[in-house]
């Protein structure tokens, strides 16, 4: 099922409401309390044709989250009286004819019969099973608390929900204690966005008159009003809604507009530091901690940006430049000068795609706030006890799927939250993506009050670009051309193999080459980073290897050991495809290339370019050298290979997967690391000369060139370009 085909369900689903008056617009009151706009009558979708469409979107919703692991599978879909039992019925025929899903279908009595086959279930015997709960709209939550405990009182196991339609109201606090997995085919946000392109194009007009204005974030709010709107007299109408409405932050001032070679080597470039961080007014305490980090002087993205984001009144900001220039820095300096260390109370919100970049953004705060009185708290998954009743956190880091969670139960108070922060904005905003929880998240915040919005990210696809306009209105950018995103001090190369066990073989004839340093071998499934992982395993190799599927005590270790070093070669997936810093990582292997439908969990197999360059930019952080290996092993991973090539406006080179001599020239001239007390890391850029980033040689005498896990040819090279003696292994002090 392809994100389009379900886009298209639920655009369906509104237009049948919309013609049936199943959906109305005026105000009404909630069983919540909360006044709303719209009212949704699921039970009015009552036709075969509209039942359809309606039983086709639950099926598509809850294969799909089968799918992508977000419910687990299940035997029964249980329909509570009285509109989930054509719903239940319906959806479970569905599942089979499309599917091939055979499951049962139960639905429950209002009352128990006392007579005839008695008792309350209806359908298929639910105990010892695991149901699934499937009903139209979630407000107060009772008709799903009522039927879960119907089949825990039967039973049988409830291992998820499916709405039509989850307002994100209180409704779930009591839901989520008992179910976690919690599924809808239309959030709130998700279910107003999707309105705007029904009452601006050119579909029937509905039966209610109705009004679409725009609240201060730029997002819908139907209004009932007693005519119909009078049309814009001007062609372009449709498109003058989408203009952000009047936003309490400053507008933006100005654009500014570079390239990768402008960053690398002119003075004026975004990464050639002109000023100082005195110069920015900062607090002496910030100060402290960003020299007690090692930073001199700021890079042209950060000189550019700052001043920008720390201007009173503040102002918006979408930044994009590549991995490893100085983003993170950027918007952790924002949030801490924006915070207010006498109020304990939440000030910054920060949102990242995955746990590991959650972390090592908090480990970046932690170190510029040491010298001030920040408090911190993650919201990841696992990180907090479930009955957590209140953060006082000052900034707070998590994922956008545990804070929304958090923000819905009550447990982070958003009133006084001044920064909001996306850390890879593009993933956050993709609708492919993590775009309906992080919309989730945005509307929680206090709308009488200006909210800072940071968007960051080193790649914006045009349609998420669209998209991050209107989330962050008003804002300044920091841009960088398409065709300048792959960062020059990469070399890339691929290998073409016979087929996929050969793809292996190669892998493990580059083990020594990738063990001088660090490496990272990404995946496109879990089940092969942890086969790969196993085999080389079993075969003498040290590996590790990281995914979504472990829990999260294993993630944090195994990331942390890798990080410290004492993991050389780590086998993942795109879980640390983004974001993520670690210095010594000179090569990357993509043993997969990454694709369309890791995203979207659709069929789509073109290549994935922004993923290909987040992927490749873990090596050649902040301007060193690194290499990046291309598996292609049939004619479509060979197109692939030429579409990246295309995209990307620049050629890959083939290296021959019998000619590994060659690779490990490449290597050496490229990055030689060497383990004693410290990393000494030497970039050769040609036999004549080399750069030293980093040498110390306080345990000098412990440096042995024979140590090296290199052959002797290229130890020999490096002995002769090397300043003075090395000492040998037979050396001693």
């Amino acid at each position: 099922m392809s994100s389009s085909s379900q886009e298209s369900y639920k655009s369906d689903l509104i237009k049948h409401a919309m013609s049936v008056d199943a959906l109305k617009f005026g105000s009404f009151t909630l069983k919540s309390g909360r006044q709303s706009p719209y009212f949704f009558n699921a039970g009015l979708l009552c036709t075969g044709a509209i039942l359809s469409s309606l039983a086709t979107a639950y099926a598509a919703t809850i294969a799909n989250a089968i799918k992508s692991g977000a419910i687990p599978e299940f035997d029964v879909l249980f329909g509570p009286a009285y509109k989930g039992i054509p719903f239940a019925s319906t959806a479970a025929l569905v599942l089979y004819t499309q599917h091939g899903l055979s499951v049962g279908f139960a639905y429950d009595r209002k009352e128990a019969k006392d007579h005839g086959e008695g008792g309350k279930m209806v359908g298929v015997d639910v105990k010892g099973k695991k149901v699934l709960i499937l009903d139209d709209v979630m407000t107060s939550g009772k008709a799903v608390r009522g039927a879960i405990d119907t089949v825990i009182q039967h039973g049988g196991e409830v291992v998820g929900v499916v709405q039509a339609l989850d307002r994100e109201e209180v409704g779930q606090d009591g839901v989520s204690s008992t179910v976690k997995e919690l599924e809808a085919m239309l959030g709130e946000a998700n279910f107003n966005n999707l309105l705007y392109p029904y009452f601006n194009s050119n579909m029937a007009a509905p039966k209610q008159s109705v009004s679409l204005t725009q609240d201060e974030d730029g997002f819908i709010n139907p209004v009932a009003v007693t005519s119909p709107p009078e049309p814009e007299p001007t062609a372009s109408s449709s498109t003058d809604v989408e203009k952000p409405a009047p936003s309490d932050l400053i507008a933006s001032s100005f654009e500014v507009t570079v390239t990768l070679a402008d960053q690398q080597v002119n003075p004026n470039s975004p990464l050639y530091s002109v000023k100082t961080f005195q110069e920015l007014g900062l607090h002496p305490d910030l100060l402290k901690g960003i020299f007690a980090m090692g930073f001199d002087k700021p890079s042209k993205i950060q000189e550019k940006a700052l001043p920008l984001l720390l201007a009173d009144p503040p102002t918006n900001m979408i930044g994009q430049s590549q991995s490893g220039t100085g983003k993170t820095a950027a918007f952790v300096l924002t949030m801490l000068s924006r915070v207010d260390f006498n109020l304990n109370k939440p000030q910054a919100i920060c949102l990242a795609p995955s746990r590991e970049l959650a972390r090592q953004i908090m480990s970046v705060i932690t170190q510029m706030g040491k010298f001030t009185n920040v408090q911190t708290e993650y919201a990841i998954k696992d990180n907090l006890p479930r009955d957590v009743t209140r953060i006082t956190a000052q900034i707070i880091v998590g994922t956008p799927g545990t804070m929304n969670d958090l923000m819905r139960r009550r447990v982070i108070d958003v009133t006084d939250v001044k920064v909001f922060v996306l850390d890879e904005a593009d993933n956050m905003l993709d609708q492919d993506g993590l775009g309906d929880q992080t919309l989730r998240v945005k509307n929680f915040l206090p709308r009488g009050k200006p909210v800072q919005i940071i968007l960051f990210s080193a790649t914006f696809p045009d349609h998420v670009r669209a998209f991050a306009n209107k989330f962050a209105p008003n804002a300044n950018k920091i841009e960088l051309q398409k065709e300048e995103l792959s960062v020059d001090s990469i070399r890339q190369f691929y290998m073409d193999c016979k087929n996929e066990e050969h793809k292996y073989d190669i892998l493990v004839s580059l083990y020594q080459l990738l063990t001088i340093g660090q490496s990272i071998i990404f995946c496109q499934h879990r089940h092969t980073a942890d086969r790969i992982s196993q085999r080389m395993t079993a075969e003498g190799h040290k590996v590790a290897s990281l995914h979504g599927a472990k829990d999260a005590a294993e993630r944090d270790a195994i990331i942390d050991r890798f990080r410290e070093g004492r993991e050389k070669v780590l086998i993942t997936t795109n879980v640390i495809a983004r974001g993520i810093d670690i210095l010594q990582v000179n090569m990357v292997v993509n043993y997969d290339l990454p694709l369309m439908n890791e995203r979207s969990k659709t069929a789509d197999e073109r290549p994935d370019i922004e993923t290909y360059i987040h992927r490749i930019g873990r090596t050649g952080r902040f301007g060193r050298k690194g290499i990046s290996i291309n598996f292609v092993h049939d004619k479509k991973t060979w197109l692939q290979m030429e579409a990246i090539e295309k995209a990307l406006g620049r050629k890959i080179m083939r290296i021959e997967t019998n000619d590994l001599d060659e690779m490990e020239e490449v290597r050496l001239h490229l990055s030689i690391s060497c383990r004693f007390s410290d990393i000494m890391t030497i970039s050769i850029e040609n036999e004549g000369s080399f750069e030293v980033d980093k040498f110390i040689r306080h345990r000098y005498d412990r440096l042995y060139i024979s140590s090296f896990n290199i052959s002797r040819n290229a130890r020999r090279f490096l002995s002769s370009h090397l300043i003075g003696r090395l000492p040998s292994a037979t050396d001693t002090k």
